[in-house]
């Protein structure tokens, strides 16, 4: 089997990666959406800022960080 390489040029890569951060960002959103309303359900009402302050400092939430990462690098394409 042999493997095919495809080179993207900076525009085609540039595009690529500028299409794929809606969807990805859209997949982020509904995963917090998620966990927070999992969170509410076991610990009650929190505002928007606190339960920021829970994904970023929770060890709970940890795991999201490397697609908040990738997202967040992706805006800067």
């Amino acid at each position: 089997m042999t493997m095919t390489i495809i080179r993207m040029t900076d525009p085609v890569a540039t595009t690529f990666l500028k299409d794929v951060r809606h969807p990805l960002l859209a997949l982020h959103r509904s995963i917090l959406d998620e966990l927070r309303t999992r969170h509410e359900a076991e610990y009650g009402v929190v505002s928007p800022g606190e339960f920021l302050q829970i994904v970023i400092n929770g060890s709970a939430y940890k795991w999201l960080g490397p697609l908040s990462t990738l997202i967040a690098a992706l805006d800067d394409v």
